[in-house]
């Protein structure tokens, strides 16, 4: 901090408040070999009365320097120098008379010029921001930057102040080990502020501090003069650029200085000469439509209505946390599922701002602004530190039509060090399969059919009746099948082996169920491990109901009869023929009965014809061999066939008791 001279701030005050930005006369006495000049200036045309050497001596702001009284003893004087020293001795001695300024026995004791901080650059930015100062511009370094004293109750701080929002040519000359940069309009546009700006008494409103510059006590501010806006005035008189980085610390955002600077760009003038891109803005589409899918972090996908088609875009100007780095992997799904729980299933408005073509590995996109209720997505996103904000050149206009509250936003997360900009690495959640095979679903099947109805999470559909579950409070997916319904085959992404009306079921689902926060009761397993039950959509909205009545699935008789909505899928189903609709179009109730009578007839006579069978007496000749007579009623027989009889007949005779050997002592009794 300076060790100023008692009473010499108020002097240097006195003398600027009358003479700065006023035209002058200036009458130069004499030159010091150092080449500097010495003279007198008058604001007036009265060379006596309005000339400010005598007015600082007469009102004690300062006092004639020895140097001058001996020159009224030389002989040499200059008899109008020697009128001037007379006149200032007067008013000295008018000054010491009355006391006044550097006279006064007792002043008022002066507050310090500071050019440090008592506790930190950040501490003093908290104690002041938003607030409007008065200052003082003491240097203009460039059109954007300067230095400011602040005119605080206690003292008189130091700061070099950064415009907000703009950032004018750069001018850096004779500073010590770096070399003169002077960039083209840098100097007429720092001139242009100082006839404007040096030494005037101004208003500062301090917003924010650079990125590591605590130490040096460098401000992003606005400094507000009478005339107006010095930023907006340097952008409409293409003296400066809208800086993003800056933007962000403008309070109500940058929209009017993006609107000058448009306005810059098509007059082409300074900066702005040979400018080639786009001068205006381009008209945004906007229209209304209903979230169904979240793909990522910065991508949806929105059912447009007016085009009854689904949409794919990319949120404007942010960028979501990398998966591959390993830091930030975890945040990528935290992304996808804070943008699910807040638009998921709900209208928003979708604002166009560009079309992303295709380059290198990535596919061409539409980039859009979204808003849920009100609240932009990418802005929800960046403020929780979920996603970042994309840097563009200046005459890059393809960005977000909410771009600047982007960039505040993303400020907000960086000062509170939330999501990515925590430091904090947060790795992947891994959930177990409980799909993976017929024996491990078994295991989980008992408990959850004793559970009720089950909270989940539609995380894919492949099929209108086929799903991709997720169980948040046991960290579980599943595959999980519709109980009681058969829908039509959904055709694969090259629209090959698909039934008819597949792609309408599955569309259905994805529009009902997609990423959708349900209840689930499980009923079965099938064999290869997925899970067989009921999806509810809200307490009293089945989902295999809602496929039914739209005619996007039929009753499966068997399956149906072991569920316990048998009756409200059949329902369904026969509301679904009342009014023909889906893969019912062409369904012709009395047709449909005299079918079934045909053929509930045709199953009678089948089973008429099969009794008739099993009742009429089976009568078949055979040739056989009567092996032994029990008696006049019983025998055993052997069916004959010629190769089977005399092989018969051979073993008979070799086991014939006659032709057994007898031994040799053998005597009959």
């Amino acid at each position: 901090n300076m060790a100023d001279e008692p009473l010499s701030l108020e002097s240097r005050e006195f003398l600027r408040r009358r003479i700065a930005g006023k035209v002058v006369k200036f009458v130069v006495r004499y030159k010091t070999p150092s080449g500097r000049e010495y003279g007198s200036v008058y604001i007036g045309p009265n060379l006596i009365e309005d000339d400010m050497s005598i007015k600082l001596v007469h009102e004690g702001r300062a006092k004639v320097t020895d140097q001058a009284r001996n020159k009224l003893n030389r002989s040499d004087v200059n008899p109008d120098e020697a009128d001037l020293i007379d006149r200032l001795l007067d008013a000295e001695q008018s000054a010491r008379e009355s006391k006044r300024g550097i006279w006064d026995p007792s002043p008022q004791p002066s507050r310090p010029r500071l050019t440090a901080f008592d506790d930190d650059a950040s501490t003093f930015l908290a104690k002041h921001k938003g607030r409007e100062l008065r200052a003082t511009v003491e240097q203009v370094r460039d059109a954007s930057t300067m230095r400011v004293m602040l005119h605080l109750p206690n003292a008189h701080q130091m700061i070099t102040l950064m415009l907000a929002g703009v950032k004018a040519p750069m001018v850096r000359t004779n500073v010590p080990g770096q070399a003169d940069i002077v960039e083209p309009f840098g100097e007429e546009a720092r001139f242009n502020v100082e006839i404007r700006m040096l030494q005037q008494d101004v208003k500062v409103r301090l917003e924010g501090m650079p990125q590591g510059n605590a130490a040096n006590g460098s401000f992003v501010g606005t400094v507000i003069h009478s005339a107006g806006n010095i930023a907006e005035w340097l952008v409409s008189s293409s003296f400066a650029k809208v800086a993003d980085w800056s933007a962000v610390y403008l309070e109500g955002g940058a929209a009017h200085l993006r609107q000058l600077e448009r306005a810059a760009k098509a007059n082409r003038m300074r900066i702005w000469k040979g400018f080639t891109g786009q001068t205006s803005q381009a008209p945004s589409k906007t229209f209304e439509a209903t979230v169904i899918r979240i793909v990522s972090g910065d991508t949806v996908v929105v059912y447009d209505e007016a085009r009854d088609a689904d949409r794919e875009f990319q949120l404007s100007s942010i960028r979501q946390p990398r998966m591959s780095d390993p830091d930030q992997a975890g945040y990528t799904e935290k992304a996808r599922e804070s943008l699910r729980r807040l638009c998921i299933g709900k209208p928003v408005t979708v604002t166009i701002d560009f079309h992303k073509p295709a380059h290198e590995n990535f596919r061409a996109r539409d980039c859009a602004t979204i808003k849920c209720k009100g609240t932009d997505l990418g802005a929800h996103l960046v403020k929780n530190g979920l996603a970042g904000v994309l840097r563009y050149r200046a005459d890059d206009g393809d960005r977000s039509s909410n771009y600047d509250e982007l960039l505040v936003a993303e400020a907000h997360a960086q000062e509170n060090k939330q999501g990515i900009h925590s430091g904090k690495p947060k790795a992947v959640t891994k959930a177990s399969d409980a799909s993976e095979n017929a024996t491990r679903a078994r295991s989980f099947i008992s408990h959850w059919q004793r559970s009720g109805r089950i909270p989940c999470v539609v995380e894919h559909a492949s099929a209108g009746s086929r799903l991709r579950l997720y169980i948040p409070k046991e960290n579980v997916k599943l595959t999980f099948v519709l109980g009681g319904v058969r829908c039509p085959r959904a055709p694969r992404k090259d629209g090959a082996d698909g039934e008819p009306l597949g792609a309408d079921a599955l569309a259905y689902t994805t529009r009902h169920a997609m990423q959708r926060n349900v209840e689930v009761e499980f009923e079965g397993i099938d064999k290869s491990g997925g899970f067989i039950g009921s999806v509810w959509l809200s307490k009293d909205v089945n989902l295999a109901e809602g496929l039914l009545e739209q005619g996007l699935a039929s009753v499966h008789g068997m399956s149906a009869d072991q569920s316990q909505h048998a009756n409200l899928l059949y329902a369904a189903e026969c509301n679904a023929k009342t009014e023909k609709r889906g893969m019912w179009a062409e369904f012709n109730a009395d047709e449909e009965a005299r079918k079934a009578d045909e053929k509930a007839k045709q199953e009678q006579e089948r089973l008429a014809s099969t009794k008739a069978d099993q009742l009429k007496p089976r009568i078949e000749f055979l040739d056989v061999m009567v092996s032994e007579l029990v008696s006049p009623m019983s025998m055993f027989i052997q069916i004959a066939k010629q190769s089977k009889v005399a092989e018969l007949e051979t073993m008979m005779a070799d086991l014939a008791v006659s032709q057994m050997p007898k031994p040799a002592d053998f005597a009959p009794k």
